[in-house]
């Protein structure tokens, strides 16, 4: 079982919210008879009505249980390696996985949360 904490804050200003028209966001499918997102709305109108920063991830968190992440279990064909040596590297494989499960909401609360909020910030630029 996998949870995900995610927090996103989204801070707009009303000023320029106001200027936008519906049809800078949204324009009609004759095709299909549905109104679609535009991509120069999407792209270029809404960024504009974010304030500098004010799109962010204060919180990124992905919670692993211990019964979901186990480690893999080594099989050879043949003689070549012993079942002692092969026991030791499952052993090995084991401590790795079950240490890396630990550390994974320690990664996407740092570095993977302070990556996307980069992109975010390089994107509204």
């Amino acid at each position: 079982e996998v949870d995900i904490e995610l927090l996103l804050t989204l801070a707009v200003d009303p000023e320029k919210l106001k200027e936008m028209f519906m049809g800078d966001l949204l324009e009609f499918d004759f095709a299909t008879e549905l109104f679609v997102p535009r991509d120069e709305g999407i792209n270029c109108t809404l960024p504009q009505s974010i304030y500098p920063g004010g799109l962010s991830f204060p919180q990124l968190q992905f919670l692993v249980s211990e019964t979901v992440v186990s480690a893999p279990k080594t099989t050879v064909t043949g003689s070549l390696f012993s079942p002692e040596l092969l026991g030791v590297v499952d052993s090995f494989l084991e401590i790795f996985i079950k240490a890396f499960s630990k550390q994974i909401p320690n990664v996407t609360q740092g570095p993977l949360r302070e990556f996307l909020n980069q992109y975010i910030a390089d994107f509204l630029l």
